[in-house]
C-alpha cells in the first residue's frame, strides 16, 4: 500500500515509475479481486508494473535474471528495493543507483547477506528509529530515516464529539497472522465483559479460523466480527471510536498511520515504531508486547472514558503531519536526487 501511494504521487509529479512485484495474489493466498483493484489504480495513475514470479523465492538466480532483464529494458536512474529478495536480485544489475528500504525490526535473512548487499546498495532507508538502529548493526552504508506515511486524501476524518455513543466501536485492520498476535486482543477483550463495546477485525490471513474459534471459546461471538478483506477501510476507520493493535513485532504499520490520520485514539503494543508514533502524536496508549494485564487495562481506559478518547483524537488530527505522504515523497525524491548527483546532500 505504501509503495503504491509513493508511486502514484511520484507519477503525478511527472516521474516515470514502474513497480516490479515478487508475487501474484494467488501465489500467497491473497484475494485476486483485491489485486485487480490494486493494479487498476496503478494503471489509472500511469504507473507500469510487472512480476518477478513466485519461483524466484526459491531460485535466486531466476530473480536476479528477471531483475537484470528489467534493468536493461527500462534503464532506471534509481532501483528502489522494498524486500531483501529484491535487494539480493539487484546484485548483478548495473547503472542504476540501488536503495533498500527495510520494513521490519527483524532481520528475516542471514546477517551476512547485508555485507554482500553493501556491494551494490548505495544507501538504506529506515521506516522508523527502531529500524534505523537495527540497520546500523547490519551495514556500513548510509542509513536514512524516512518514516512510513499515508496519502490522507484516501481517508475520511473522524467526526469529533462522540463521547457517549454506545457500544464503543473498536477496529482492527491487520493481516491475520501469528506476528499480529490478535489472540492478545481477544483475551483482553474477554476481561471487559462489564463494558459495552464491539470489535470489528478487517483482514485476511492464515490465522482467521483459529482466531474465530478462540473468539467463540472466550464468549465473544456477539462482540467480535471478522470482516475479511475490506476495500472500505476509510469508512471503517472513520466510523470507529478506537483503533487497536496487539502485534508481537512490527515496523511502522501503515494501518496505524491510517488510523492516526483519521483521528482515532489508539492502543498499541510497544514494538517497532508504534511507540515512536504515539509519542510524536500523543494519540493513545502504549503497552509492553504480550502484556495481557497491561493491554486489557489500556483498552478499558479508552472504552470507559469518552473524554480521554476525544483528547487523543484531537491530538491525532493536530500532530500527525509528519506521517502524511507528501512529507515522505519529498524526502524520497531528495534522496534520489542526491544519489544521482542532481541535488545537494539531503542528509
Amino acid at each position: 500500500m505504501y509503495v503504491k501511494d509513493l508511486a502514484i504521487a511520484m507519477s503525478e509529479q511527472g516521474h516515470d515509475v514502474r513497480i516490479l512485484f515478487l508475487n501474484r495474489a494467488a501465489d500467497i493466498g491473497r484475494d485476486p479481486d483485491y489485486e485487480q483493484h490494486f493494479l487498476n489504480e496503478l494503471t489509472q495513475a500511469k504507473v507500469s508494473y510487472g512480476f518477478i514470479g513466485y519461483r524466484a523465492r526459491r531460485n535466486p538466480l531466476l530473480g536476479a535474471y528477471r531483475m537484470r532483464e528489467e534493468n536493461l529494458r527500462y534503464r532506471p536512474d534509481v532501483l528502489h528495493c522494498h524486500l531483501y529478495y529484491a535487494a539480493a536480485f539487484s546484485l548483478p544489475t548495473a547503472g542504476a543507483k540501488v536503495l533498500y528500504t527495510h520494513h521490519s525490526i527483524d532481520v528475516h535473512a542471514p546477517r551476512q547477506l547485508y555485507r554482500l548487499l553493501d556491494l551494490r546498495v548505495s544507501a538504506y532507508v529506515a521506516i522508523c528509529e527502531a529500524c534505523g538502529a537495527l540497520l546500523h548493526t547490519l551495514t556500513r552504508r548510509p542509513v536514512i530515516q524516512i518514516d512510513n506515511a499515508v496519502q490522507p486524501r484516501r481517508l475520511t476524518r473522524r467526526k469529533p464529539g462522540r463521547n457517549d455513543r454506545k457500544p464503543v466501536s473498536i477496529v482492527v485492520a491487520s493481516r491475520l497472522s501469528a506476528e499480529k498476535n490478535l489472540g492478545l486482543l481477544l483475551k483482553a477483550a474477554a476481561r471487559l465483559g462489564d463494558l459495552d463495546f464491539v470489535i470489528k477485525i478487517a483482514g485476511e490471513g492464515p490465522e482467521r479460523q483459529s482466531l474465530e474459534q478462540e473468539s467463540a471459546l472466550l464468549g465473544l461471538t456477539n462482540k467480535v466480527t471478522f470482516l475479511g478483506n475490506c476495500r472500505n477501510i476509510s469508512n471503517l476507520l472513520s466510523e470507529a471510536d478506537i483503533f487497536a493493535m496487539s502485534s508481537s513485532y512490527e515496523g511502522l504499520p501503515i494501518s496505524l498511520i491510517e488510523a492516526t490520520l483519521t483521528g482515532l485514539p489508539v492502543v498499541v503494543t510497544d514494538v517497532g515504531g508504534c511507540a515512536e508514533l504515539v509519542r510524536e502524536v500523543g494519540n493513545g496508549i502504549v503497552v509492553p508486547a504480550n502484556d495481557l494485564e497491561g493491554y486489557s487495562l489500556g483498552l478499558r481506559r479508552l472504552v470507559v472514558s469518552g473524554q480521554l478518547r476525544e483528547t487523543y483524537a484531537h491530538n491525532a488530527l493536530r500532530n500527525s503531519g509528519r506521517y502524511q505522504l507528501a512529507t515522505s515523497v519529498d524526502a524520497h525524491l531528495a534522496l534520489y536526487g542526491h544519489l544521482t548527483g542532481r541535488q545537494a546532500d539531503p542528509l
